[in-house]
């Protein structure tokens, strides 16, 4: 799992912190252990990620995925797009990739995966659930940084022992801590002045500051690359490439689309 295998890198005191600012409760009096707030992370991240998709959901999906999990409305309106929300914010939140896992209604799958801007063209049932559950994270983890302050962001981020961490630029780190990439002080510098090509670009930062997420999608479309996910997957599977393992795509290689 992305955010606990993230998290368990960081020092105690990290944790602790992070605990406080999720409000995570320990049990009668006693402190949170470390496996506690491990696992309180990892179910706060899964949640907001399962509550940022469910009001994203179109009717129909949401719909089709209370009359598969037989939801019991009561007496509330079935076809309430609220009603609907939070019956499906309530089945994903409580372990999205075990519902994914085991849901084989692939119109449901899909409808989540295009959703969520993932690629499911010629995938398999189950590709498209691990994506769709590793995505969910993804936003879930995004959310959930997004809601702690630089100087949390940076002990984090040394946790993680990434150079760079002393930077103040939220976005920047956030990115960093997801990508696990470094951020090099000197060529920041260097990127502020010019746009290198994608092709050339070796940090996150390069990625993020020049390029649209349409502009990194197109590069990968041409590249054979996952165009799945946010900003920062698409990023993760730039810098991930290896041209040598796909001769194929390596012409204009140089160029930045």
């Amino acid at each position: 799992m992305m955010s606990e295998s993230l998290f368990q890198e960081c020092k105690s005191s990290t944790l602790h912190t992070v605990a406080a600012l999720l409000k995570l409760r320990p049990n009668v009096g006693e402190p949170l252990s470390r496996p506690e707030i491990l696992q309180g992370i990892r179910e706060t991240v899964e949640a907001k990620g399962a509550k940022l998709l469910s009001q994203s959901l179109p009717r129909e999906v949401l719909k089709r995925i209370c009359e598969v999990a037989e939801v019991d409305h009561n007496h509330n309106n079935p076809s309430n797009r609220m009603v609907l929300t939070k019956r499906v914010y309530e089945i994903l939140s409580s372990d999205a990739h075990d519902w994914l896992t085991n849901c084989d209604d692939r119109e449901i799958v899909k409808g989540i995966c295009q959703t969520l801007d993932i690629d499911v063209e010629g995938k398999s049932l189950e590709l498209m659930a691990a994506n769709a559950a590793e995505e969910i994270v993804c936003s879930g983890l995004h959310s959930i940084l997004n809601l702690f302050g630089v100087p949390v962001l940076q002990s984090i981020a040394k946790d993680l022992r990434l150079s760079g961490y002393y930077v103040t630029n939220k976005e920047k780190l956030i990115n960093a801590i997801i990508t696990r990439s470094h951020i090099e002080k000197v060529k920041e510098a260097v990127l502020l002045k010019r746009k290198v090509p994608i092709a050339r670009c070796t940090t996150a930062l390069q990625l993020h500051n020049f390029y649209s997420v349409e502009e990194l999608r197109e590069w990968c479309r041409q590249h054979s690359l996952s165009t799945k996910g946010r900003k920062t997957q698409i990023i993760r599977n730039i810098l991930a490439y290896n041209p040598d393992e796909n001769p194929e795509s390596t012409t204009g290689s140089s160029s930045s689309g």
